[in-house]
């Protein structure tokens, strides 16, 4: 179906309700009924499908391509370099998580306020050097 639409898709969180879906023949040997189905497994084809391949592109940039720059750019410092890694390690579990589940811009679930926030943490570390205690 993303043949389709390829540069505007069917709207956000609309393809998934579409007469073609919903008008679909039930089979009788199916065990469930596929009419029902709210995405598609996959956060990267949802975004394809939902926005279009140009959404795609930008939110592969913004997604993937952004925050490992920003790791890039984490200064040497030993403060600055754990936190980055933690950062980095949950917006890349994230990113790896999306093949099998579509949770890119749902508002209430806990793995996109996850990833969100690694990204943003991830782009504060990488601009502050963190403040270092002195041994008391």
């Amino acid at each position: 179906m993303l043949a389709e639409r390829p540069w505007t898709g069917y709207g956000f969180e609309s393809f998934w309700g579409t007469p073609l879906l919903l008008n679909q023949d039930q089979p009788f040997d199916r065990a469930w009924d596929i009419r029902t189905i709210v995405h598609g497994h996959n956060g990267y084809l949802d975004i394809a499908v939902l926005m279009g391949i140009p959404a795609l592109c930008v939110a592969v940039y913004t997604f993937l391509v952004a925050p490992l720059r920003d790791y890039m750019r984490i200064p040497l410092r030993k403060e600055n370099i754990h936190l980055g890694d933690f950062f980095m390690m949950v917006v890349l579990f994230a990113a790896l998580n999306a093949f099998f589940e579509s949770f890119f811009f749902h508002r209430a679930d806990p793995v996109w306020l996850f990833f969100v926030f690694g990204m943003f943490g991830l782009r504060q570390v990488s601009l502050r050097p963190m403040a270092v205690r002195g041994r008391s």
